[in-house]
């Protein structure tokens, strides 16, 4: 996070999940496969290289040998210190019960520090039931609805956004087209686009009115060299 800040990154996605413990951490899944991506294995024992890990263990197995592991202490704790960092919640919980601990503990720490804190805090919203649970826990002032996990129509998906004032909508690249693009703008909501890597998408991206894009390797100062807007 502080080399991409460096490069004028201003706002990241960050996944969420919840440990053995039921503490908040950052963390995209509990698999083999990941602990071998974060060079995790030699530091692990094998029934825990796939296992969800207790918030010590994950706070002292460092990535990739030379990073620490955040919980969502450290993450409010960056964005207490730099006053212009903007999170995207990722929850990767599956249960509801889970959604709204982690949502409430990631709330809670925000309020402990600076509840100016949570305006820059963007929540991410997987289906029409999840906006009444965020909205139980707190009235953040942004919300952005992903639609890689929903199969509601565009119809559906544009009658929500509009009935329920949301601000953003993302999608996968097969969901996307200038049409939809261009009603969910008459419905009050921007539309972005991930995972795009490469800048001549970007900007065939922009043409059809899409604002902006989730991406691993561009970053903003890049896009807004080669932004048509």
């Amino acid at each position: 996070m502080v080399a991409n800040y460096k490069q004028g990154t201003r706002v990241f996605e960050i996944d969420f999940m919840l440990t053995a413990d039921r503490k908040v951490v950052a963390r995209h899944e509990w698999t083999a496969s990941m602990s071998e991506q974060l060079g995790q294995l030699d530091q692990l024992p094998k029934e825990k290289q796939g296992a969800r890990l207790t918030h010590e263990e994950f706070m002292e197995t460092p990535i990739l040998e030379r990073y620490q592991p955040m919980d969502v202490d450290a993450v409010m704790d960056l964005m207490a210190s730099v006053p212009d960092i903007y999170i995207v919640t990722d929850t990767k919980e599956q249960k509801d019960e889970d959604i709204r601990l982690l949502l409430t503990e990631l709330t809670e720490a925000a309020l402990a520090r600076d509840p100016a804190l949570l305006d820059r805090v963007v929540i991410q919203i997987y289906n029409e039931t999840m906006l009444d649970m965020v909205r139980e826990i707190y009235p953040f002032s942004s919300i952005i609805y992903t639609l890689y996990a929903t199969k509601d129509s565009p119809e559906r998906i544009i009658e929500f956004v509009k009935a329920n004032h949301i601000d953003a909508v993302t999608m996968p690249e097969h969901r996307v087209n200038p049409n939809f693009v261009a009603k969910l703008k008459d419905a009050g909501a921007v539309t972005y686009v991930h995972t795009i890597n490469d800048a001549n998408t970007v900007n065939n991206y922009e043409k059809w009115g899409v604002y902006g894009v989730y991406s691993v390797l561009l970053t903003e100062p890049e896009l807004e060299k080669i932004s048509l807007r």
